[in-house]
């Protein structure tokens, strides 16, 4: 179940991405995903990796 979905530009290269927090069926075991924009694909990646504040809190 998608909890939350974000158009954003997540590695600054000023293409737009997507991302979604994906909590499943338990709240506790929340992940967060990116896509990267490659050319016409897109490219799954960690969230955490282009947010320096959500990695910092990150358990």
């Amino acid at each position: 179940m998608v909890n939350d979905f974000r158009i954003l530009d997540a590695n600054n290269d000023g293409i737009k991405d997507f991302s979604y927090i994906d909590s499943g069926n338990n709240p506790d075991m929340n992940r967060k995903t990116v896509f990267i924009r490659r050319g016409n694909t897109f490219v799954k990646k960690d969230f955490y990796q282009y947010d320096p504040y959500c990695n910092s809190i990150k358990q």
